[in-house]
């Protein structure tokens, strides 16, 4: 059975409407929650690099790029909590875990910060919740270029996990499954493209129709 929004508020009595999960107002003082996400596991020893692929800072959209653990409490109404926070900005962690990630599944590719002879990827994300319905949600795009710009791939990505429990803590670990599932899609089409010769008279896009993981 889904997690109804409710249990994130711990004993707070306001209709679903009214919730903020910042915390109950109370006259005692505040308490602060900080989150990580976990740790990609590290790559064996590196394979020569065949390929290079920039992976510069990872883009939130909106919200996200505050500190505060967002939530969607309706279909329309977005909250960022203000006592269950990130520890360090999200967007260096989603960056990151984002190149680690790469660096693993793909051995013989060099991941560099910054554009330069390889390509390039670029990653823009536009949700990384908790739902109201008890999913944690990462969704966005991304666009892989050349070292000309040609655009080699341009994709959409959106997974969904569900919670095993109430908390934040929970909300955490399933935005980090879902950030990895990203990850390895992304993975998946650079792995392809990397197989394939570049285009020599016009740029070759690659679409593919967006995964939903539940």
């Amino acid at each position: 059975m889904m997690r109804s929004l409710s249990h994130f508020t711990r004993g707070c009595t306001l209709a679903i409407t009214a919730l903020t999960l910042t915390g109950c107002v109370s006259g005692g003082s505040t308490e602060f929650h900080r989150y990580a996400l976990a740790e990609v596991p590290s790559s064996s020893a590196p394979s020569p690099a065949l390929h290079v692929l920039a992976v510069p800072g990872v883009r939130l959209s909106g919200m996200l790029a505050g500190n505060g653990i967002v939530m969607q409490v309706s279909d329309i109404e977005l909250q960022a909590a203000q006592q269950n926070l990130w520890a360090g900005e999200l967007g260096h962690q989603l960056t990151q875990r984002l190149q680690s990630s790469l660096q693993h599944a793909l051995p013989a590719t060099r991941i560099d910060s910054q554009p330069g002879d390889g390509m390039t990827l670029t990653v823009d994300v536009e949700q990384f919740q908790g739902r109201f319905d008890g999913q944690a949600v990462a969704s966005g795009q991304y666009r892989v270029t050349n070292a000309d710009g040609d655009v080699r791939i341009q994709d959409r990505f959106q997974h969904t996990v569900p919670l095993a429990e109430d908390g934040y803590p929970a909300l955490v670990r399933a935005l980090g499954t879902a950030w990895s599932r990203s990850s390895d899609q992304i993975a998946a089409r650079i792995k392809a493209v990397q197989s394939t010769p570049s285009p020599t008279s016009s740029p070759n896009t690659e679409t593919a129709t967006e995964e939903q993981s539940q």
